[in-house]
């Protein structure tokens, strides 16, 4: 039974108060009392999910088109604010805007870019063409 729909529940209640009011059996009137309380609380309460469900569904329209409107007007203000100090302004952050910083480098990475565009920037030999020159260096290193 508890995996039976509350709605089948319900009807089936209902069809067993409608039979207790035609037929009077010793004994039922108490159980029937109680089972007519329990099936009008379950219907009230059932009813008042409904109406939260659709003020929560409600809820979560009215919330996404503030939250658009929101996103909007801070885009906006935000580029007013970077266009009155400069991006990398940090007076921008005490707008909540984060400001645009520089990356930061290691030393070595530093040194390896330049150690890579001093070896890219090398004239081949006069005579070879680019390709024989790096052919050679590999050559000559073996």
């Amino acid at each position: 039974m508890k995996d039976q729909a509350q709605a089948d529940h319900l009807a089936r209640w209902d069809t067993a108060l409608v039979a207790g009011e035609a037929n009077t059996e010793p004994g039922t009137s108490d159980l029937l009392t109680q089972l007519g309380t329990a099936a009008g609380g379950a219907k009230a309460c059932l009813a008042r999910r409904a109406a939260l469900k659709f003020q929560l569904q409600k809820n979560s329209r009215d919330l996404d088109k503030f939250m658009a409107s929101g996103k909007e007007a801070f885009s906006r203000l935000a580029l007013i604010v970077k266009g009155r100090y400069g991006p990398e302004a940090e007076k921008v952050a005490e707008w909540g805007i984060q400001p645009r910083r520089p990356t930061q480098v290691s030393t070595e990475d530093k040194v390896k870019r330049f150690l890579e565009k001093e070896e890219k920037e090398k004239p081949p030999v006069k005579g070879q063409s680019p390709t024989q020159a790096a052919n050679s260096q590999t050559e000559s290193t073996s």
